[in-house]
């Protein structure tokens, strides 16, 4: 009989090869971890011990059981219990069928069951066979929740993800996916996905394929070509899979980076560009002018456009005028220059024209007078028409200019010697210019060290009362040695330190330098003690919101009081910044300090401008000094006298030489006077010792003079 059960179904007592294997068979069956049970007329008759321990039976308990208090329920397509299961061949197709084994201790088990008659049998046995399913049910239930998982993540991806079989052929992709193809899924399911790449791109696309079946990962950018003839721009990403069949697909993602891309082109482009001309920008031109002539020896040209006054219009029109102007300045040297020629807008009212096929200054001029003529049309800034003028400065390059900063640098001296020469017109590059900027550079860098070490002298004039010859007050003046270049005048000195940005380190110094001499000079028990001091300024220290702060701090740190300083201007610096210096001036002279316009007649000579300013000193320049016999002379100076009077100030007469103008001057009404005559200006310690002064007579000479 077992040996029939072990069969399955066929008996058969033959012996293979003289070997009967039918007791292995039965052995088999009986370690075997399937549930094995023989039923002969619904009577089990036999079971082995997987089965025993299936039903939590001891071992043989089944044996002479009926085969229905096997307690089996059939499970529905849901897995949901449909009623007792009968596996009795005669009524079912022997398929294996997933069932519930109710278990004696209650517990239950899910199990794959199948049956099968055993042929030639006259009682019609049949075989049960039982298998433990829990395991394999948590895995599919476990690949079932993964699969829903990756479902969930891959429909709601901002991104798209596809499922390629072998070749490219698409098994699954999400809504992202047919997104960017702009197909739904289920026509993009079971079709090629490469058929939307752009021709150009196909190749990248099937080397990475290639790479992805051959079991590595690989990324690429391509192009699609969508139905409705949107062209895309998609980065992806391909992960190889491979199957039990040992079969090769890949998963893969796909991001449309169209819009990305874009934005960086725009960024990018604006990096580069001028924001209100379109214009490219300074860092675009620098790398425009060094590719073409890094290695090469062709001449270039660089022509350096300047705005003449620019600023009047911004002033007097509004910023947005000024806007509207460098548009259109812009404009018109786009439109007028060469194709391969390049217009950009350096900075602020700048702009600069680079000609890579210019080589010759003739020929770079005749382009800088075309554009030049171009730019004098007027510009129409809605209320009123304007015309502006440039100046340009023309470099046609030569092979000491290796690099683009140099050409720059060169082409824009020649601008400021277009400006130097009148403004509105174009110059060439003179390299004599840029030696005389240089030699400034290092006049600088010297004044700068000087100032720091103190190497800088401050000289003083005294101003007298001509009545008695005793001293008011001394002009402190500047004094600087150029290691080099031996004394500097000091109105250059003056020129290049307002040039070059310092005026301010320098005016400090000269200020500190003259409240402590003051400060000294008050200390002596006797000698020369003026009553104030008086410091020159420029128009641009007013400009400066520390100014205020450092003329307080020279006074309190002497132990001075503010009425023993003078700060003097000259009439014309006064008049480049009325408004500032109004301001500035009102407060130091409500504080106590004195004010003096210097070389009064030189500038606007309107005497309507000492109402407008608290001066206290009004100096008369030294022309006017010396005509002052001249009747017409003599009329100005009494009225400024007069004026300066009315308004509770005092006329200073300066380059008083002889004892002539000094009559003069006396005569006219001037109270104070200044002069070789009275002093050459000198050091603290060159200074007379007395507190009066005689007449030296001495011969005024301009080469010594540094007032």
């Amino acid at each position: 009989m077992y040996r029939d059960v072990v069969c399955s179904g066929e008996v058969s007592s033959r012996r293979q090869d003289d070997i009967d294997v039918a007791p292995l068979l039965e052995r088999a069956a009986w370690v075997s971890a399937e549930g094995i049970a023989l039923v002969v007329a619904g009577v089990v008759r036999w079971a082995n011990p997987a089965l025993h321990a299936m039903c939590a039976l001891d071992p043989g308990a089944l044996v002479g059981r009926a085969v229905g208090q096997i307690d089996l329920v059939e499970l529905d397509d849901e897995d949901t219990a449909a009623g007792r299961a009968d596996l009795d061949p005669d009524r079912s197709d022997g398929r294996s069928r997933r069932l519930v084994l109710r278990r004696a201790d209650g517990s239950s088990v899910a199990v794959s069951g199948a049956s099968a008659r055993l042929q030639a049998t006259p009682d019609g046995a049949w075989v049960l066979r039982l298998r433990e399913i829990a395991a394999r049910l948590r895995a599919d239930e476990a690949l079932r929740s993964s699969e829903a998982r990756f479902r969930a993540l891959a429909d709601h991806a901002p991104i798209g993800v596809f499922l390629s079989d072998v070749g490219v052929r698409l098994a699954y992709v999400n809504p992202g996916f047919a997104r960017v193809w702009g197909r739904s899924a289920d026509e993009l399911e079971g079709d090629s996905w490469l058929d939307p790449v752009v021709e150009e791109d196909q190749a990248a696309v099937l080397g990475a394929v290639a790479s992805v079946l051959g079991g590595e990962r690989a990324d690429v950018t391509f192009r699609v070509l969508r139905l409705d003839g949107d062209v895309r721009t998609l980065e992806a990403r391909f992960v190889p899979l491979v199957g039990v069949d040992r079969q090769c697909s890949f998963v893969g993602s796909v991001e449309d980076v169209t819009d990305a891309r874009a934005r960086e082109a725009a960024l990018a482009w604006q990096a580069r560009h001028d924001a209100l001309t379109g214009l490219p920008n300074r860092a675009e031109l620098w790398d425009r002018i060094h590719r073409h002539v890094d290695g090469s020896e062709r001449p270039v040209s660089l022509l350096f456009f300047d705005l003449d006054d620019f600023k009047l219009v911004n002033d007097s029109l509004g910023h947005a005028a000024g806007d509207v102007l460098l548009m259109e300045v812009a404009e018109r040297l786009r439109a007028t220059v060469r194709d391969g020629d390049v217009v950009a807008r350096f900075g602020g009212d700048e702009f600069v024209v680079f000609c890579p096929g210019t080589s010759t200054e003739q020929e770079a001029a005749h382009i800088a007078e075309r554009l030049l003529a171009v730019l004098k049309e007027p510009v129409d800034l809605g209320s009123r028409q304007v015309r502006v003028t440039a100046s340009a400065g023309i470099l046609v390059s030569t092979p000491e200019h290796r690099d683009t900063e140099a050409l720059i640098r060169d082409a824009d001296i020649a601008m400021y010697q277009a400006k130097s020469a009148g403004k509105a017109r174009a110059a060439l590059f003179d390299a004599g210019a840029r030696r005389r900027i240089e030699h400034r550079l290092d006049i600088v860098s010297d004044l700068r060290r000087a100032l720091a070490e103190g190497e800088v002298d401050v000289a003083y004039q005294p101003i007298v009362r001509p009545a008695d010859l005793t001293t008011a007050g001394a002009e402190a003046l500047l004094r600087y040695e150029h290691p080099v270049l031996g004394a500097l005048p000091a109105d250059q000195v003056i020129e290049i330190a307002e040039a070059s940005g310092c005026i301010d380190e320098l005016g400090g110094y000269v200020l500190d330098r003259a409240c402590a001499d003051l400060a000294a000079w008050r200390s002596r028990a006797l000698g020369w003690r003026p009553q104030y001091v008086s410091v020159n300024l420029a128009a641009s220290q007013l400009a400066n919101p520390e100014f205020e702060r450092r003329v307080a701090h020279a006074l309190s740190r002497n132990g001075l009081e503010t009425r023993d300083l003078c700060l003097e201007l000259t009439e014309s610096q006064l008049m480049t910044e009325v408004a500032l210096a109004e301001e500035v001036l009102g407060r130091l002279a409500r504080s106590g300090v004195r004010l003096a316009i210097d070389d009064f007649g030189t500038g606007y000579s309107s005497l309507a401008y000492l109402r407008r300013f608290p001066v206290s000193l009004v100096k008369i320049e030294r022309s006017f000094v010396r005509d002052a016999h001249d009747p017409s002379v003599a009329a100005i100076i009494e009225a400024v006298v007069s004026v300066t009077r009315a308004l509770g100030g005092a006329v200073v007469a300066e380059g008083v030489e002889t004892t002539e103008q000094l009559d003069a001057v006396v005569r006219l009404g001037c109270r104070l006077i200044q002069g070789y005559l009275v002093s050459r200006p000198g050091l603290p310690h060159e200074l007379p010792v007395t507190r009066q002064l005689a007449l030296t007579g001495a011969p005024f000479d301009a080469r010594t003079c540094t007032t």
